[in-house]
This record gives C-alpha cells, structure tokens and sequence, in this order.
C-alpha cells in the first residue's frame, strides 16, 4: 500500500521530541525549549503518541491476506527490535565505562543513572536480557516488543469481527493495571537497584496500541468516514482548545492547572484525560491528512519516521554519549543549546545510512524495468 509521508513526519517529529526530552532531563532537567517539546497541546507527551502510531501502523500494513506471513513478518521484527534494544543497553554501559575511567563525575552520574548496570552489572544485564530489568528512559522498545508479540492474536481477531471482545479485553486490561504492581512483588527478590519494572505499566498502555491496530485495520479493510459531520469535528476542536488553554495554566487561579489535569491524566498508567486527550488530537490530526493528504509532509522528519525503530534505538547511544560533554565532566563544556543541535543531527545517522544502502537496489529495479 501507499506510504503516507505526513504519518512518517509524524512519527519523525515524535521520536525528534523524545530525543531532545530524554537528553535534557539527563543533563539539566529542564530546558526552554519544553514549552513546545513538553506536552505541547494537553496532557499527552511523545511517547503516546509514537505507541498508538506504531500500532496503526501494525493494523495498516501487517493485515493483509497471507495472515502466516504477516504473524512471521511481526515475530521477526519482535526478535529484531529486542536485539536492538539489547545492543542499545551494551552500547551505553560501554560508553558509561569508557567515560568513567576518565572522569569521576562521570562516575558518579552514570551510577546515578544506572546503579544496577554500574555497580552490579551481570545480575542486572541478565535481567535486563529477560525484560525484566529496564534502565531509566529504555522502556519503550521492550514494551514495544510485547505488544508486536501480542498483535497477531488481535489482528486474528478483528479479521473474526471480534472488534467488540478485542476492545473490552484491552479496557479490563487497562482498568486492572491499577490493581497489580511488578515492580513491587519482583524487588523482593533482586538486590536494590538491581530490578527496574520500567515507568510505564504495560497493562495499562497496551490499550492505545490496540486501538491503534484497530484504527490501521479498519481504515486498510472497512475505511470509516470520522468526518462525515462537520458538527463533530467543530466540537472536538473546541474540547482540544480548552484543553490546550487549561494546560497553560490561565486558569491556576480557579484550581485548573497542569498538577490537577496530571491528577487525572496520570501517565504511568494512562489516566482517562490522558487517553481522551490523546484521542481528541489523533482525531484531528487525522482530519487535517484525511483534507490534505500531504500537508504535515516534512522530508527530514519523514525520513526519521522511515526508520523510526532504528533511529530510537540508536538515540539512548547520543544522548548518553554528548551528556558527559554537555555537562562539563571534561576541559570544555558546550553549550547546552549547541549540545541539542549535536543530538538532533546525530540522530538522523542511522536514517541516512539505510536510505543510502537502499537507493543503489532502487536504481537497479528501476533499470531491469
């Protein structure tokens, strides 16, 4: 089927935001910037946003005909991203190791960071091996790996007009994450700092991921018109906008800020705001590409949306690498806003290198025809 750029860049500036995020809560905590980076339109961040694109993606393209093949295709990419994601964490204790032999203070902030993979480094990496353990800021791709693993059964089951079971199992699912807490009953068994659940509650963000496998499969197989009643598309406008407005905090005089709508939109475990706001956003956002197909089309971030789970992957390696030098463990200490440049150019590496390896097999196609 066709790619649709504008879904690429997207998904490309979502990974570009969590880049810059990711780095300046390593090195400053807060930066300028995160007026626009940080939550930006309501209670929603980056990272729900690229999970509940990911699972529309998976609905769109891995739902054809040739279900085996598409379960092979979905399996194969799970065990691929897993290696990633284990290469990612070897990758960044080797930088960690290099850095400390030089630096004290290196030291210190990557045992900070990372007091399982430092000072207990094989228990740690084997429970990290086992997705049990997950170091601060790397939980997105394990969790990303579970949900490619449980798609195939989904998509099964909307190709069986089960919509209705997959829906309500994902809300229990979702509802039940209150009650049950990983990490709680797995410290009693690791050394401290040596288990990491993650932030995130799998139980609990799964269900974006699933309706965004719904929202690919049915607009690949079954298109429904979201945008047939212009009275719809005006009221979901105005509750963003009020959204928005709330979150700037104009109303803080009235008790309506950014820590009360956080009450209710908790982001480890996916609070209702959260979720609905997030909806609201893909609702409109999906207006504008359903009028203009190609009007959020940027190149750049496109081509990071491309190659999106390589790019994420190889961004826990620059923003633990730059962090020492931002920092001033060294002679020299860059400005930070020349540092955020260096992340997100050095970001796109990855990108370049696959397009750069793929155009030679286009030319060929494109000459035997």
């Amino acid at each position: 089927m066709q790619r649709n750029h504008s879904i690429d860049t997207i998904r490309g500036a979502l990974l570009l935001i969590m880049t810059i995020n990711h780095f300046i809560w390593i090195t400053v905590g807060w930066a300028g910037i995160q007026l626009i980076t940080l939550q930006p339109f309501g209670q929603v961040g980056a990272a729900e946003g690229f999970i509940l694109v990911s699972g529309l993606m998976v609905g769109l393209i891995y739902t054809g005909a040739d279900a085996a093949s598409n379960k092979k295709k979905l399996l194969t990419r799970a065990k691929q991203l897993y290696i990633y994601h284990l290469i990612a964490i070897l990758a960044v204790l080797t930088i960690a190791y290099c850095f400390i032999s030089f630096s004290q203070p290196a030291n210190t902030f990557y045992s900070e960071l990372f007091p399982g993979l430092i000072g207990n480094t094989v228990p740690t990496l084997v429970a990290s091996f086992t997705l049990l353990h997950k170091p601060p800021y790397f939980d997105i791709l394990p969790m990303y790996v579970a949900f490619l693993l449980i798609s195939p059964f989904v998509i099964s089951q909307l190709k069986k007009k089960r919509i209705a079971l997959v829906i309500t199992t994902s809300v229990l699912l979702w509802l039940g994450s209150r009650y049950f807490d990983l990490s709680t009953l797995l410290t009693l068994y690791f050394a401290e700092g040596a288990i990491n659940t993650g932030y995130f509650s799998w139980l609990a963000w799964q269900l974006i991921f699933v309706v965004g496998i719904c929202l690919g499969y049915y607009s690949r197989h079954q298109p429904i018109n979201w945008f047939k009643h212009p009275a719809i598309t005006f009221l979901v406008s105005i509750i963003a906008l009020v959204l928005f407005v709330f979150q700037r905090n104009i109303f803080a005089q009235y008790g309506i800020h950014q820590g009360t709508l956080y009450e209710l939109a908790d982001k480890p475990l996916l609070g209702w705001l959260r979720i609905f706001n997030l909806f609201l956003l893909v609702y409109l956002f999906g207006y504008i590409i359903h009028r203009w197909s190609q009007a959020l089309t940027f190149k750049p971030l496109a081509l990071l949306g491309r190659h999106s789970l390589y790019v994420f992957s190889w961004h826990y390696v620059v923003i633990f690498s730059v962090a020492p030098i931002a920092l001033g463990f060294f002679d020299f200490q860059p400005n930070i806003t020349v540092c955020l440049v260096i992340v997100s150019l050095l970001i796109f590496v990855p990108a370049l290198i696959r397009e750069r390896n793929k155009s030679p097999k286009l030319v060929v196609e494109k000459e035997s025809n």
